[in-house]
């Protein structure tokens, strides 16, 4: 009862801060005379950090003091709790330092009210030109191979343009509403990554998400793409829910027993092949698919019909672009010759293709272990700590098939960075969420053994770590990818 009453106590706190720092961002800050007391802010950083520590904090709680497996908590309250979350720890994050100077970074800096930067990416006025007019794709040819990616933004953004313009948004118009169709589709991507995470977490183990998922929910929020992308018309944030949706397939797959029957290889693989209109990397759930289905099942067909369904939708975009304008550009192939690449690396000779290999496996390494090495110390040092605490380790058994679906997830998406010839540490955060699933299956299952009777301790602990996490990021210029 005294649990719960901190609890009220916490969220009051989290929604009033909230609203302050609302009123703070709307208003452009102000002043309150209580008698001889003033209360006055000009930014709505602190505000918000007190609500975003408040609420984590009311929460790990929440998930600490309370052991009831068969609680579902995945309804529109849920929902929007992650959607807040997403929100609070993301604006967080723009009360940033500026670009180093005489440095050529892809952004342009703007200035906002107190601490806060807007950093927009230089693709972004690309992307909403083709948002406002999407037939602008057949002359402005540079996002032709990616259609969908600028056409639901304009769909999003159609219904905006009876709003007025708002001043306090960085982006004015005339391409404000599409600017803010961009967000929308960018915020719902990272809530729906975010559910699928849950979704395979829970369905794998059987286990109601405790403080271990939250943790990890945290860092899927926030972290260096959302920093840079979630406000910005882009597609990057696909990187984070592309191998959650992944996994959460290839759990549904495995788990089904027996290989897909017609209709449902034609219906995943025309999704696929609509997802490759939006992003490349639709690319990594469909060999996932195939794999399940010629290696575990040993059924052929399933794997071909979903392959050929794929590529027929994506062929007849490139058939109908040909059609209409009698060519088709894919400027993933012509500037950074992606995959064609090993083609390239034949013709040229085996002196020069060696040191091509070499070159790009030089490159792929140093754009992919500092993205994995936290998360994988923090996967190994979990294991590590159960080890040691945990004597029957029968007690809390590993989930095999979700331990499947994310090893299946992580390899098919190592070989496909591997292989694409081009390398960025925003492309490498597909190996991170099945790591991050690691780290919360260890962590879960030693938070479980433990018995721990101190929700106190272990939430502060953990809501530390968090806002840390999200103040470390917030500090450091950039990353400009």
């Amino acid at each position: 009862m005294r649990l719960n009453a901190v609890r009220r106590m916490l969220l009051a706190v989290c929604l009033l801060c909230g609203l302050w720092a609302l009123a703070v961002t709307l208003s452009g800050g102000g002043g309150l005379q209580l008698g001889g007391l003033r209360i006055s802010s000009s930014s709505p950083r602190n505000p918000l950090l007190i609500a975003l520590v408040a609420g984590l904090l009311a929460w790990f709680l929440a998930l600490t003091g309370e052991r009831d497996d068969g609680r579902a908590h995945r309804g529109a309250a849920f929902i929007t709790l992650l959607t807040l979350l997403a929100i609070g720890l993301n604006i967080l994050l723009q009360a940033t330092p500026p670009p180093p100077p005489g440095v050529f970074t892809c952004y342009h800096d703007q200035p906002l009210r107190g601490a806060f930067r807007f950093q927009l990416n230089c693709d972004a006025m690309e992307f909403m030109v083709l948002a406002d007019d999407p037939s602008r794709v057949f002359t402005q040819r540079i996002r032709q191979s990616r259609p969908l990616s600028f056409v639901i933004p304009y769909v999003v953004a159609l219904p905006l343009h009876v709003l007025p313009d708002f001043d306090v948004i960085p982006v004015g118009p005339p391409l404000q509403k599409e600017f803010l169709g961009f967000v929308l589709v960018n915020l719902a991507t990272l809530v729906f990554a975010l559910l699928c995470f849950t979704w395979a977490y829970e369905r794998g183990t059987g286990w109601r998400g405790g403080p271990e998922w939250l943790f990890v929910i945290v860092a899927l929020s926030a972290n260096e793409v959302t920093k840079m992308f979630l406000w910005n018309p882009h597609t990057q944030i696909l990187n984070l829910l592309l191998p959650v949706l992944t996994i959460y397939l290839n759990l549904r797959l495995i788990e089904r027993g027996s290989a897909l029957t017609t209709p449902m290889a034609v219906a995943l693989g025309l999704g696929l092949g609509a997802g490759l209109m939006i992003y490349g990397s639709f690319f990594v759930p469909l060999l996932c698919l195939i794999t399940i289905q010629w290696f575990a099942y040993r059924r052929l067909w399933p794997g071909f019909i979903a392959g050929a369904a794929t590529v027929s939708l994506y062929g007849a975009w490139v058939a109908f672009v040909y059609w209409r304008s009698g060519s088709f550009y894919s400027h993933e192939v012509d500037a950074y010759r992606q995959f064609v690449w090993m083609a390239d690396c034949l013709r040229s000779g085996a002196v020069a293709c060696q040191l091509t290999v070499a070159t790009n496996a030089v490159n792929f390494f140093n754009a992919t272990a500092p993205v994995l090495a936290v998360p994988m110390f923090l996967a190994i040092g979990l294991r590590i700590a159960r080890v040691l605490c945990i004597r029957d380790d029968a007690s809390s058994p590993m989930p095999r098939t979700l331990l499947q679906a994310c090893a299946l997830t992580w390899i098919v998406s190592f070989v496909f960075l591997a292989l694409a010839g081009f390398y960025s540490p925003r492309l490498s955060w597909l190996l991170v969420p099945p790591v991050l699933m690691l780290v919360a299956l260890e962590g879960g299952a030693l938070w479980r053994a433990s018995g721990s009777r101190r929700p106190w301790a272990v939430s502060i602990a953990l809501v530390t770590v968090c806002i840390a996490h999200v103040l470390i990021l917030a500090e450091r210029q950039g990353p400009y990818w």
